[in-house]
């Protein structure tokens, strides 16, 4: 019976020394082209009225609207009201709180698929009084490729750290135990290098838009087995 215990206690000791998991996670970037911008279009006016500030709104949105579809020929499923508001406006006059007027405000987002003509489109819409133009961002349309490649660098970046961090402590890798998916729910991270150039013409500088591509990021976390 002696014998029976001490053999159990040794191999026991023997499966705690040498099983374990390794535990890390792997990242990866993929440089992609975009092939679309999406930007907003503001309109704001504070007028008398409600009615006043609702139609000088929608008559500058009606313009932006008219450029866009007529001159860059930007499809109306490509164009959303994205806000209205309207409110009264007020402002502290000697401490106390006074009415001013209405404002009323207007949003539209943009999204253009010939990003070659983004500034000339921001050019064409400067011309237009009282309106903001937001930032562009860029991406692309159908990410897929680009996704499934960033996410299979990020497993081989895994293994590379797992493997390397094995040898070094004299083990080997056994199989992968599982993987988790951090790239934000799937949702990939876009950083895009854009530049904005004035070039000079007759007529003033004009907007030249330079746009850079797009890097989409995956990270997993995997454990594998430790020989």
């Amino acid at each position: 019976m002696r014998r029976i215990i001490i053999f159990t206690l040794v191999l026991f000791a023997s499966i705690s020394l040498f099983a374990g998991t390794i535990s890390v996670t792997g990242n990866a970037e993929v440089q992609a082209k975009p092939d679309i911008g999406t930007f907003s279009v503001s309109a704001v006016a504070i007028e008398d009225t409600t009615m006043a500030s609702r139609d000088k709104t929608s008559q500058m949105m009606n313009t932006v609207i008219s450029i866009l579809k007529d001159e860059f020929s930007i499809a109306e499923s490509d164009l959303r009201t994205s806000y209205i508001d309207v409110r009264p406006y007020t402002r502290y006059i000697d401490g106390e709180e006074e009415l001013i007027g209405q404002r009323a405000s207007q949003t539209l987002t943009v999204k253009v698929r010939d990003i070659d003509k983004i500034g000339e489109i921001y050019d064409r819409l400067m011309s237009i009084d009282s309106i903001e133009l937001s930032s562009i961002t860029l991406d692309k349309e159908n990410k897929d490729e680009e996704m499934v490649l960033a996410m299979t660098k990020a497993i081989e970046n895994a293994y590379l750290k797992a493997s390397t961090y094995a040898s070094a402590a004299n083990a080997s890798l056994g199989k992968v135990q599982s993987i988790t998916d951090q790239s934000n729910s799937y949702t990939p991270v876009y950083r895009a290098n854009v530049m904005y150039a004035a070039a000079a013409s007759d007529e003033g500088a004009a907007i030249e838009y330079i746009a850079g591509d797009i890097t989409l990021s995956a990270t997993v976390y995997v454990t594998y087995e430790l020989n």
